[in-house]
């Protein structure tokens, strides 16, 4: 039933996936493409939060994956994504499951 869900709006993304390796003391980030994967987008939110000084902009969303889907975010290890002109760093990711709908991924990100 999730498929079907994702099948209305469907976007393929491919995730970069950033690990940072301690070594001798210092951190390096390395890089490691994963599959493609099939979501659906269900909300973007642009924001600008103005004060005397600065302004400050951004863009968040939320999408929907398979429960099966690779997903990560932490402060050793995050995935990044592209879609449409737009880079995307996962912020949040929750198994989600209720009565009317499967297990299923539901992935906050934030524009970068």
């Amino acid at each position: 039933m999730i498929e079907t869900l994702i099948a209305f709006d469907p976007s393929t993304i491919t995730v970069t996936r950033h690990t940072a390796v301690l070594a001798d003391g210092n951190t390096t980030w390395t890089e490691e493409v994963l599959s493609p994967v099939v979501v659906r987008f269900y909300r973007k939110t642009a924001w600008q939060e103005r004060t005397e000084s600065a302004s400050v902009k951004g863009e968040t969303a939320s999408l929907v994956a398979p429960s099966d889907a690779d997903f990560k975010c932490g402060h050793d290890c995050y995935d990044t994504f592209s879609h449409e002109d737009r880079t995307w760093r996962v912020a949040g990711v929750r198994r989600y499951m209720d009565a009317n709908i499967p297990e299923h991924l539901q992935i906050n990100c934030e524009a970068v």
